[in-house]
């Protein structure tokens, strides 16, 4: 192999490892914005949860 072969190789390597790279990082990305879904939904629920156990101490209180 040649010194311009091993060059054009490497370099071949190169843009495939940053094609990985930016596949890797738009998926990151992806994941990120996922679990920020996820939270907001479980912030959401603990709310209403809250709303929940709000409305049954109330009608316990009231049963009392």
């Amino acid at each position: 192999m040649t010194l311009e072969e091993a060059q054009e190789k490497a370099r071949a390597s190169v843009l495939e490892v940053h094609k990985s790279l930016d596949m890797l990082e738009q998926r990151a990305v992806e994941m990120v914005q996922q679990c920020e879904d996820i939270v907001e939904r479980l912030n959401a629920m603990e709310q209403k949860l809250a709303q929940i156990e709000k409305m049954h101490a109330d009608v316990q209180r009231k049963l009392k």
